[in-house]
């Protein structure tokens, strides 16, 4: 769970320890998917989702599972992507 502010854009980043092949994905703090999923977006074949902008404030799920039959360990990662930011890095 990680807690959004509404109007404010963040970055979401799950990369393997264990498990070789990340797939990232956010659900609203009803539960609801919002439609951000994300495969190989970060480095090799972990995830990365670039500038989320939460539309209401309140507990978010991140899930992540393992692309096809991968299984095993991971790490995650959240971050307010700030105006000044000039480079997007999935591990900030």
């Amino acid at each position: 769970m990680v807690n959004l502010t509404q109007g404010t854009t963040y970055d979401f980043y799950a990369g393997g320890i264990t498990l070789d092949d990340t797939v990232l994905s956010l659900y609203d703090p009803l539960g609801n998917p919002v439609n951000v999923t994300n495969d190989d977006g970060g480095w090799g074949q972990d995830s990365f989702i670039d500038d989320f902008t939460a539309s209401s404030t309140g507990s978010y799920s991140l899930r992540v599972d393992g692309y096809g039959t991968h299984t095993g360990s991971y790490v995650v990662g959240a971050h307010v992507d700030y105006v000044y930011d000039q480079i997007d890095t999935p591990l900030a």
